[in-house]
C-alpha cells in the first residue's frame, strides 16, 4: 500500500501522519519499518498472539482481554537506505518487518494428539513403578499382566478423543481418568495381593494424569516442568532402591546343598 505526498521539503519538518484501516479475513499483519527509526503500537482484543518475523516486540502484554505490543527499529536493522539508494522496488514481502498472527486455541482433536506425545512418559513411569515394587517385594509381575496395564493406558487417549468429540475436553480428560483409574484400580487389587498397594498405584496413576493435564495447559513451561517430573521421578527410584545390592538380586539364589560335607581332616586349608 503506497500513499502519495504532496511536493515539499519534508527534510525540514516533522510529517505525522493518521490512517485507518478496515480489514476482514486477514490471519497476520505485517508492516515494514521504512522510516529511519521506527516505532509501532499496537492494540487488539485478540488473547492469542503469535509474533513473527525478524523484529520481536520490544514490549508486550498479553492477557485474556487482548494483547499490546510495541516494535522499534531503524535503518541500520533493516538496510533500507541501500535500497532506496538502488532504486529496487521490488520484492518488497521478503524485506524485514513488524509481524502478528492471530492464532486460535486448539480444538480437542490438537489437544489429543499433543497429550498422545506424552504417552510414553505416562507408560514409562507407570512400568517403573512396577520394577520398583517389584524390587522392593517378593512379589513378581508376569510380562502378560504389563502389557495388560499399558493397554488401559493407551486405551485412556482413544477415550478422551471419543468423549472430547461430544463433551468439553476438560470433561472428557476427567471422565477418562476416573475410568483408566478404576480398571487399574480393580485389576491391580488381585495381581498386587491386596488393597493397599492397588490404591497406591490408583492415586499414582491419577497423580500423573493430573500431570500431563498441567504440560497440556503450560505451554511456556511445559519442557521445564517435564523435566522436572523426570528429575523427580528419577530422585525418586535413587532413594527407595538405595540400599539394594543389584548384585545379590540379579543373581539366582543358591540352594542349600543337601550333600554331606567333607570331613575337616580332608580339607587342605584346615
Amino acid at each position: 500500500m503506497h500513499i502519495p505526498l504532496p511536493e515539499g521539503d519534508w527534510r525540514k519538518q516533522n510529517l505525522k501522519l493518521n490512517m485507518a484501516l478496515n480489514l476482514s479475513g486477514t490471519g497476520d499483519l505485517s508492516v515494514v519499518p521504512a522510516g529511519r527509526n521506527s516505532e509501532m503500537t499496537l492494540t487488539s482484543n485478540w488473547p492469542h498472539p503469535s509474533f513473527l518475523g525478524d523484529f520481536l516486540p520490544a514490549k508486550r502484554e498479553v492477557s485474556e482481554s487482548g494483547f499490546q505490543a510495541q516494535w522499534q527499529s531503524s535503518w541500520f536493522a533493516n538496510n533500507l537506505g541501500e535500497r532506496f539508494a538502488s532504486g529496487n522496488d521490488t520484492g518488497w514481502e521478503n524485506f524485514p518487518a513488524f509481524s502478528v498472527a492471530v492464532t486460535t486455541p486448539a480444538d480437542q482433536y490438537q489437544l489429543t494428539d499433543r497429550a498422545t506425545k506424552y504417552a510414553i512418559l505416562l507408560i514409562a513411569l507407570t512400568f517403573m513403578a512396577f520394577f520398583v515394587f517389584e524390587t522392593l517385594t517378593a512379589q513378581r509381575l508376569h510380562p502378560m499382566q504389563y502389557l495388560l496395564v499399558g493397554l488401559s493406558l493407551v486405551m485412556f487417549y482413544l477415550l478422551l478423543l471419543a468423549l472430547s468429540e461430544h463433551i468439553g475436553f476438560t470433561v472428557a480428560w476427567i471422565i477418562a481418568s476416573l475410568i483408566g483409574a478404576l480398571m487399574n484400580g480393580i485389576y491391580l487389587q488381585a495381581v498386587l495381593k491386596g488393597w493397599r498397594n492397588s490404591m497406591l498405584f490408583t492415586l499414582a496413576l491419577l497423580l500423573l494424569d493430573g500431570v500431563m493435564w498441567g504440560l497440556l495447559n503450560s505451554a511456556d513451561s511445559a519442557l521445564l516442568l517435564g523435566t522436572s517430573v523426570l528429575v523427580v521421578a528419577l530422585a525418586g527410584m535413587m532413594f527407595v532402591t538405595r540400599n539394594i545390592d543389584w548384585y545379590a538380586f540379579s543373581l539366582p539364589k543358591m540352594k542349600a546343598s543337601k550333600e554331606v560335607t567333607m570331613d575337616d581332616q580332608l580339607r587342605i586349608w584346615k
